[in-house]
């Protein structure tokens, strides 16, 4: 159960650097004479969310942080029940259903595809590592 964690933990930390790229959501800007720009954000970034109205990448981004921290937590824990596993992967999937929100705005990356994988098999962890639980 331990190496599950591990495992965890370092897919979520790859996830947390993937958002920090700047490559992670794609804007196409109109330059008002019929040309536009494409230009590449991270996760992390404001404009995505306060330009583009998508909110989904940040809140990912935000659950992905929350997560890392409470499978850290979850080491020095001594009593975890089945309940913390199953809100770690429902925060997982709330993060995956952010992570695809770009969809809708024609933002969707190659590196927001692998935050999603990610955020699969990190619920996945999770779910195997509360069936082991007694």
């Amino acid at each position: 159960m331990k190496r599950l964690k591990i495992l965890n933990i370092a897919l979520i930390a790859i996830a947390i650097v993937l958002e920090a790229l700047p490559f992670g959501i794609e804007l196409n800007w109109e330059l008002g004479t019929g040309l536009s720009t494409t230009m590449y954000y991270s996760y992390f970034n404001t404009i995505v969310w306060s330009e583009n109205g998508d909110l989904g990448p940040f809140l990912c981004s935000i659950l992905s942080i929350i997560i890392l921290v409470l499978i850290i937590v979850s080491f020095f824990l001594k009593t975890q029940g089945r309940a913390f596993f199953m809100t770690l992967s429902a925060l997982s999937w709330a993060g995956l259903f952010f992570s695809i929100m770009p969809l809708m705005y024609d933002s969707f990356t190659l590196i927001g595809g692998f935050i999603s994988a990610i955020m699969i098999l990190s619920a996945e962890i999770n779910l195997v590592i509360r069936s082991k639980i007694k």
